[in-house]
């Protein structure tokens, strides 16, 4: 018997029917709103956790991906990374400038390689360690800045981090060569050794007693061999006489000799060294020496021999050189300016 055939025939039926009906489809749509509901909260927090692996929330940008954890272990590896990358983008960058400065230039070519002269490798190992302090600490003096890198220098720390960026950069196809093919005989020349001499002698002493004292200083040039490290001595070698000793070496030019030679006094050496000299009541010799990265501690000590003998001749300035060896020299009485 069908439903409306039951009905026709107990039509008292047709009322509880209904409600139950209506009772039934009621329950159905509370029971869909509630799954949908459930479904679609679920969803979106599935979408939320993968947040902002493939899609950004409110306020993120859409091209980077966001640890999903404050102070997690990504978070962590992230922050250092960028950190990193910074500083290493300086130092990279500071590194080309500092070998355009010393004449060497980075390469893609394998073959035009070429290693870094020690003098070179130190000196730019010290750039760096001063330029990273610098952006480590803006505020730090320069003197401070100065004190860390000598200290990395002597350490080998400096020339050890060098080195890894070398490494690594030779790994990633980028060698150092020469920046000007013509410069390579300039740079198998350096570092510049030199010297300078400046004598004080009371208006007692004679000139035989200061030119002795010269060759004594040659004599000591001779018996020690050269050091990167840079010298300053002062010492009364005798009543009335008092003599100090500079020596240091130079990595880049120019030398104290910019012309091919001459036996007169250059002009740069007159203006920084010579014009300086104050006057007093003694008489005061200065003396400049110059030699190359090959130069012996004989050779040295031959040009200040050939100087004193200038000067125990009566010579008051003078020089002699060739290319990047020589010496100057100038004698400056009481009272005396250049």
């Amino acid at each position: 018997m069908t439903y409306l055939q039951l009905v026709s025939e107990h039509p008292s039926l047709l009322f509880p029917v209904a409600i139950t009906a209506i009772v039934v489809i009621f329950l159905l749509v509370v029971i869909s709103s509630l799954t949908v509901g459930l479904i679609d909260r679920r969803l979106r927090k599935s979408k939320n956790a993968t947040l902002p692996a493939n899609q950004s929330a409110p306020g993120r940008s859409i091209l980077y991906t966001y640890p999903t954890t404050f102070a997690g272990a990504e978070h962590g590896e992230s922050v250092w990374r960028l950190l990193n990358t910074d500083l290493y983008q300086y130092i990279l960058s500071e590194l080309q400038k500092s070998l355009q400065r010393e004449g060497f230039k980075l390469t893609s070519f394998k073959d035009e390689r070429i290693h870094l002269p020690r003098n070179i490798h130190k000196t730019i190992a010290k750039q760096l360690v001063v330029q990273k302090e610098q952006y480590l600490a803006p505020l730090k003096s320069q003197f401070e800045c100065e004190k860390i890198a000598q200290n990395a220098i002597e350490n080998g720390s400096a020339v050890d981090m060098l080195e890894r960026i070398l490494v690594i950069n030779s790994e990633l196809g980028w060698y150092i060569t020469h920046s000007d093919g013509t410069r390579d005989w300039l740079y198998q020349n350096l570092p510049y050794r030199q010297m300078k001499i400046t004598i004080r002698a009371t208006k007692e002493m004679l000139t035989r007693d200061v030119v002795r004292c010269f060759r004594d200083i040659a004599y000591q040039i001779k018996e020690f061999s050269f050091t990167d490290k840079t010298m300053e001595t002062t010492e009364t070698v005798d009543v009335g006489i008092t003599c100090e000793v500079q020596r240091w070496n130079k990595s880049a030019p120019p030398g104290f000799f910019p012309g091919a030679a001459g036996r007169t006094v250059p002009h740069n050496i007159e203006e920084q060294h010579f014009s300086t000299v104050i006057p007093d009541s003694c008489k005061q010799y200065v003396l400049l020496l110059q030699g190359i990265n090959s130069t012996s501690p004989e050779a040295m000590a031959a040009l200040l021999d050939n100087a004193a003998e200038r000067i125990a001749e009566g010579e008051s300035t003078g020089a002699d050189y060739d290319d990047d060896y020589g010496y100057a020299f100038k004698v400056f009485h009481p009272g005396q300016c250049s």
